[in-house]
């Protein structure tokens, strides 16, 4: 019998490797041109749209089996689910802004069925500007202060002008406020004063301003007499 040498066997242990990993890396795989979006939303912004392409940079076709977004406030779109070797598609990340202000962070999972039980991860990063400013955002008494009015500047912080600013329900208890306009459109103050403070208490305010194209935006200050 011949004895084969340790270089022979080797070889033999390579071809073997080959054999199996060929065929897995030859498979089935999706690329992604990007798995992170940054966007900046523009006052009024209703949404704020990403698209991640990807392609089929396999030899197999490939299915994408699960597509979940991180909230209810984004979905998912996707014209297909397969997609043939060389191929490319795109998924639609639609985030619904809303009163959201500051930055976001919204996620999609996604897997397909040459690795089921691994997803990706594509995120979605979204800056939206506050379109107000408002300060301070804590009015404070001491136990046994005069009764007082204490003052909150709201500015808009675009272009657009603030048509209405109201306090809304359910309305603060405790306090008495009301808002007075310093430049119309622009600036206003919130003046807020405790009803007693015999005692300690904090309480919110909180309100919604409304620009001319019909956005809004909510604040809230707190009442606190300590």
């Amino acid at each position: 019998m011949q004895v084969k040498s340790p270089t022979t066997r080797f070889r033999i242990a390579a071809l073997v490797c080959a054999a199996i990993l060929l065929p897995a890396l030859c498979s089935a795989a999706l690329t992604w041109d990007a798995r992170r979006i940054d966007l900046t939303a523009k006052p009024g912004d209703k949404q704020a749209v990403g698209l991640f392409h990807f392609a089929n940079s396999g030899k197999t076709t490939v299915t994408i089996v699960y597509i979940q977004p991180s909230c209810g406030c984004t979905t998912a779109e996707l014209e297909k689910r397969v997609y043939a070797p060389g191929e490319s598609g795109a998924i639609k990340a639609v985030f619904t802004i809303g009163d959201r202000v500051g930055e976001q962070e919204k996620s999609i999972l996604v897997s397909t069925d040459e690795a089921p039980d691994k997803t990706v991860s594509l995120e979605l990063h979204v800056m939206i500007p506050e379109l107000l400013t408002y300060s301070p955002r804590l009015l404070m008494w001491n136990v046994g202060d005069k009764l007082e009015d204490k003052p909150a500047a709201i500015t808009a912080n675009t272009k657009l002008q603030i048509t209405a600013i109201v306090i809304v329900p359910p309305l603060p208890t405790g306090v008495s406020t009301r808002i007075e306009p310093v430049q119309t459109g622009v600036s206003y103050r919130l003046l807020v004063r405790p009803l007693s403070t015999a005692t300690v208490m904090n309480t919110p305010v909180a309100g919604i301003a409304t620009f001319a194209d019909g956005t809004t935006q909510p604040f809230k200050i707190y009442a606190l007499v300590r």
